[in-house]
């Protein structure tokens, strides 16, 4: 079935293209006669076909009527036509996204012409069609359910991309919190460092401390002469005099 308009004649049909697609969408936003007959009488490129074709006559209430039932109809199904276009190819855009494979862009494509080829014919002929050639019918639900089928796997590839990106998101959150830990990490060792620091300065003015670290007495007889002195002696701790001379201390 073809998609062209009959050729129309009229004064609205003789005007240029550019003044009958403006005409079609002032009446598509719901503008009346009123409105649209003194704009288009006056148009000099209107003025000049009426001139021309016409005797001058203007055009009239009747003539827009009968642009509504013919021109304007024919635009609303291109219109149409153009819409489901656009939503066969947002449909094509997302199976490529998905990647569904080679076949899933072109049976996109094959599923959507078929779906307009049928759409486009008028239901008595294609049931004529079908008595005729029964084989076709088969031919045709055939195509359908290969084309669902495809249409099945592009789903079922949207939801394995989706599941990729959740896992990723995941991932990247891990990342996020292993990155604020170490962050975290090397504040408290910092802040550890900076207060071992501060001890050392402390003890290094105590003249005390400075004798028993110079002192010739073994290694853990003055650590533990230096944690008594910078700590305290524990409760149960026995107290024994220092002893400077290597010596260790005394009973």
């Amino acid at each position: 079935m073809s998609d062209e308009a009959p050729t129309r004649r009229g004064k609205i049909a003789s005007l240029p293209a550019s003044i009958r697609e403006e005409l079609c969408r002032r009446l598509h936003d719901g503008q009346r006669g009123p409105q649209l007959l003194p704009w288009l009488n006056g148009l000099p490129e209107v003025l000049a076909v009426l001139d021309e074709q016409f005797g001058e006559e203007p055009i009239t209430a009747n003539n827009l009527s009968d642009w509504r039932k013919g021109g304007y109809q024919d635009f609303l199904k291109k219109l149409d036509r153009l819409e489901r276009t656009k939503q066969l190819a947002e449909y094509c855009r997302k199976v490529g996204d998905a990647g569904a494979g080679e076949l899933g862009l072109p049976a996109a494509l094959a599923g959507g012409a078929l779906m307009a080829v049928l759409e486009d014919f008028d239901a008595d002929t294609l049931k004529g069609l079908l008595a005729e050639k029964p084989e076709k019918f088969l031919n045709v639900i055939s195509t359908m359910a290969q084309l669902e089928t495809s249409r099945a796997k592009a789903r079922v590839a949207d939801s394995g991309a989706e599941a990729v990106k959740q896992r990723e998101r995941a991932l990247e959150q891990r990342e996020r919190q292993i990155e604020q830990a170490e962050r975290k990490l090397v504040v408290t060792e910092e802040a550890h460092n900076r207060k071992n620091c501060e001890v050392f300065i402390k003890w290094a003015a105590d003249e005390e401390a400075r004798r028993i670290a110079t002192s010739s007495a073994s290694e853990p007889v003055k650590m533990k002469a230096l944690m008594e002195r910078m700590f305290g002696k524990r409760p149960d701790a026995t107290p024994k005099p220092f002893a400077s001379d290597g010596g260790g201390t005394t009973g």
